[in-house]
C-alpha cells in the first residue's frame, strides 16, 4: 500500500501544506521516497516583505528542499507568496535571505558544515562541527562568520557536562543518568528533582527560594505546573492521549485562561491561541530549529516536566518526520544521554 503522508494541517490562524512529489512554482525536486520536496506555512498575524522587492507584506512563506541520494537535506531554500501589486500572487525566492545553501556530512552520517543565511545574501551561520575521533560525540562547533567556538564536553556515561553554547559550566548527574545539578558559567545554579518513575517534580531555578513544582499523571504526562512561592499561579495541561493540546493558566483572584496549540506535521507547537482565538504567539525556524520568526511569548510554555527515557537523538536526515527538527538548542549533541533545556 502507498504510504500515509501529512498533506495539510488547516485552521484558521495556521496552516501548513507539504508537498512531496508533485512539481510546484515553489520547487524543489518531486519525491517518491516520503521526503517532503517543499512546505508552505501562514500565521496569522505574521508579515514578511522582502527588503530586495515591491511586492506586499505576506503570511505565507515556505522552503523548498533538496536531499542526497542518502535522504539527507543538503540544501533548503526560503520563499514566500505575496500580491504583486496588480492581483497577481507569485511565488517569490529571494536572492540568498534566510537560504540554508549547504550542508555537508562526514563519512559516518554527522553534520559536517551547516550554513546559514539571515535577511539578506550573506551568511548568518557557517557552522563546523568536531567530533570524537571514532565516535558520534560532538566536541566543537566553530561559526566562521564570527570565529565563535562552542566546546562539548562528556562524563564517562555519555552525558553532556559543560556546554559553552547554553553557557553551562558543569552538569551533575544522578545514578538513573538525571540531571540534578546545573552550574551556569556567570554562577547560577540550578536544582532538579525526580519521582522514583524518573519524572522531574521540581525544579529550582537559581538557586533561591521560588520553585517550580510537577504533579504527573500515571503516565508520566505533566497534568499540572504550580510556581512557588506565588503558590495562586498554577498551570493545568490539557491531554488527548499522549499529546498536549492545552493548558489553563489560573492566577489570582480566580482568573482561568485557556490557551490552545496549534502544531505542525512534526508534532511541535507553531501557535497558541486563547480562549478567544486571538493569536498569543507564534513560532517560525529554519529547518534544523534554528529560530526565524518570532512573537508573543515563547511557543514552549512552562508546562512540563520530564519523564526518564524520553530523550530524542537529534538526526540530519530529513525524511518527512524529523526534516524541521526545533529545538531551542540548534546545535545537535548526537551522541548524548541529556541535552541542557532550562
Amino acid at each position: 500500500p502507498a504510504p500515509r503522508r501529512c498533506n495539510v494541517l488547516l485552521s484558521s490562524a495556521f496552516w501548513e501544506h507539504l508537498g512531496y512529489n508533485l512539481s510546484q512554482e515553489i520547487g524543489g525536486t518531486p519525491q517518491y521516497n516520503g521526503n517532503i520536496s517543499w512546505m508552505t506555512d501562514y500565521m496569522q498575524g505574521m508579515s514578511y516583505q522582502d527588503p530586495y522587492d515591491l511586492y506586499f507584506p505576506t503570511s505565507i512563506v515556505g522552503y523548498s528542499y533538496l536531499y542526497d541520494n542518502l535522504s539527507r537535506l543538503t540544501r533548503a531554500t526560503f520563499g514566500f507568496y505575496a500580491d504583486d501589486g496588480d492581483g497577481h500572487i507569485l511565488w517569490r525566492s529571494p536572492e540568498g535571505s534566510y537560504n540554508m545553501p549547504a550542508i555537508t556530512y562526514d563519512n559516518d552520517g554527522n553534520i559536517n558544515n551547516l550554513e546559514r543565511n539571515g535577511s539578506g545574501t550573506g551568511a548568518m551561520d557557517n557552522l563546523y562541527y568536531y567530533y570524537t575521533s571514532g565516535t558520534d560525540r560532538l566536541t566543537q562547533i566553530w561559526n566562521q562568520v564570527n570565529n565563535v567556538t562552542s566546546t562539548y564536553s562528556y562524563d564517562s556515561n555519555g552525558n553532556i557536562i559543560s556546554d559553552d553554547h547554553s553557557s553551562i559550566a558543569y552538569t551533575l548527574y544522578d545514578i538513573y543518568n538525571e540531571p540534578v545539578e546545573v552550574f551556569k558559567t556567570n554562577g547560577t545554579e540550578y536544582t532538579y528533582g525526580y519521582d522514583v518513575n524518573g519524572a522531574r517534580i521540581f525544579k529550582n531555578p537559581g538557586g533561591g527560594s521560588s520553585y517550580v513544582f510537577y504533579a504527573n499523571g500515571p503516565s508520566g504526562e505533566t497534568e499540572a505546573v504550580h510556581l512557588q512561592p506565588y503558590s495562586s499561579n498554577v498551570d493545568y495541561n490539557i491531554w488527548a492521549g499522549s499529546d498536549n493540546i492545552a493548558q489553563v493558566r489560573y492566577t489570582y483572584y480566580d482568573s482561568y485562561s485557556r490557551y490552545y496549540y496549534l502544531k505542525d506535521h512534526l508534532g511541535d507547537i507553531s501557535m497558541i491561541v486563547n480562549q478567544n482565538g486571538g493569536v498569543d504567539s507564534y513560532n517560525n525556524y529554519y529547518p534544523f530549529g534554528e529560530q526565524l520568526t518570532k512573537s508573543g511569548r515563547d511557543v514552549f510554555p512552562l508546562s512540563r516536566g520530564r519523564k526518564r527515557g524520553g530523550r530524542k537523538k537529534a538526526t540530519a536526515y530529513g525524511d518527512g518526520r524529523l526534516l524541521c527538527l526545533r529545538s531551542s538548542l540548534y546545535v545537535f549533541i548526537l551522541n548524548s544521554k541529556f541535552v541542557y533545556k532550562s
